[in-house]
């Protein structure tokens, strides 16, 4: 593979991420809209200062407060009706507009079979590539740092702070920023600053996890949640290719 062609590869990769990335924009825009005139908005924007946020945040306290966050059921039933559309459409896009080219045109499930288990045979040979198999621990971190933004960061900071509807508000900025760094590291990939990249999205993460570990939210501070999510977007569209 030629310097051009990777360097195509990963402008490729960009963009695919870039529009994968710009879901978080869409879906939590719908949220925001849906979920900004629930009932639960008041309730929790009052009562933000009887529980600590944050790094001290422990969600039985919260229950124990009476403070668990309730949806009117109309909401809530407009909320999965949009994406359950959303979907479904999707779905439909998919079966209309994509390509459908396959291997085998004629296939039986004999000549399936065959296939899976060369694929499965070649995933394991890569194994054992030393280089392949150091990816394992860092696609491993990743994860759990996704689940630490989508799971800790919002309940613990963003809901708990200013409540339940402005985690589609802040959520946004993670996927605007997610979204144009995927194209900016795409088109890096040719002047090979992997290593560079990865360091600085290191940084970035490490930095925002320090922050949330010495930082009291506050309703009055709520441009911090902005700028950690902003951080935690860039972050993600380095990160996001291993996986």
């Amino acid at each position: 593979v030629g310097p051009d062609t990777k360097a195509v590869i990963n402008k490729y990769f960009g963009i695919f991420f870039a529009t994968f990335q710009s879901g978080q924009i869409w879906g939590n825009l719908i949220s925001y809209m849906v979920l900004r005139n629930s009932s639960s908005t008041v309730a929790m924007t009052n009562n933000s200062r009887e529980l600590q946020c944050g790094a001290q945040f422990a969600e039985y306290k919260q229950k124990g407060m009476n403070r668990s966050i309730v949806v009117n059921s109309s909401t809530a039933y407009i909320l999965y009706g949009v994406f359950m559309g959303l979907i479904v459409l999707s779905i439909i896009l998919i079966i209309l507009m994509l390509d459908q080219k396959r291997k085998w045109k004629r296939a039986t499930v004999k000549d399936l079979l065959i296939d899976s288990r060369h694929f499965i045979i070649s995933t394991f040979k890569q194994m054992k590539y030393l280089k392949q198999l150091l990816i394992l621990p860092l696609a491993f971190w990743i994860g759990t740092f996704l689940g630490f933004v989508f799971a800790i960061f919002t309940s613990s900071f963003i809901t708990c702070t200013l409540g339940l509807p402005f985690v589609g508000l802040i959520m946004i900025t993670y996927g605007i920023t997610a979204s144009i760094f995927s194209v900016i590291v795409g088109c890096l990939g040719k002047y090979n600053l992997r290593v560079p990249c990865y360091i600085f999205a290191a940084l970035l993460c490490y930095a925002s996890y320090l922050v949330m570990l010495l930082w009291k939210p506050v309703p009055s501070q709520a441009y911090v949640l902005f700028i950690l999510a902003g951080m935690l977007g860039i972050a993600s569209a380095i990160w996001d290719p291993i996986e």
